[in-house]
């Protein structure tokens, strides 16, 4: 809703979350033509919808539980060479940070979100970077190949 009379920021939120059709009520509420919902893709259909994207927003709700949280959509994000807009503490931040592939956004807070969002949309190359480099770190440490390696060299040490 801060972003509404923003038309260049264009939200698509995929999947079933468990507030989506609190998501929903809001839309309608508020008239909210920035924001596109669809339903559960399948997986090998996300990689496109990340791809179009020019940031990928993973918000993390800010209680204990989803303090250590790895969000697999990150890599996945990364994977297509977009950063991405983090609102988790914790090793996801540590990563993201040591990648320089997006921006840390304290959960739960939508002005920070928008600010940020907002930073991005005015800096192209920025963007583009952060989302080369998070592409490097992915395949460096996070590829089949890279972990079948890490699991090799784990197995060697059991000799």
């Amino acid at each position: 809703r801060l972003l509404q009379n923003t038309p260049e920021i264009h939200f698509l939120l995929v999947g079933e979350g468990p507030k989506k059709n609190v998501i929903a009520s809001l839309v309608e509420k508020y008239a909210l033509s920035n924001l596109t919902m669809l339903p559960e893709q399948p997986r090998q259909t996300i990689p496109s919808y990340f791809s179009a994207s020019d940031v990928v927003i993973i918000p993390i709700r800010n209680i204990e539980l989803m303090k250590d949280a790895l969000p697999v959509k990150m890599f996945d994000a990364w994977a297509c060479e977009r950063p991405v807009l983090l609102s988790a503490e914790g090793e996801a931040r540590q990563i993201m940070e040591t990648a320089q592939a997006g921006v840390f956004v304290p959960p739960e807070d939508p002005d920070a979100l928008a600010k940020s969002l907002l930073a991005l949309k005015a800096a192209p190359e920025d963007r583009k970077r952060m989302g080369e480099n998070g592409r490097a770190y992915t395949v460096q440490h996070h590829s089949r190949k890279a972990l079948a390696e890490k699991l090799i060299t784990q197995l060697e040490k059991l000799d």
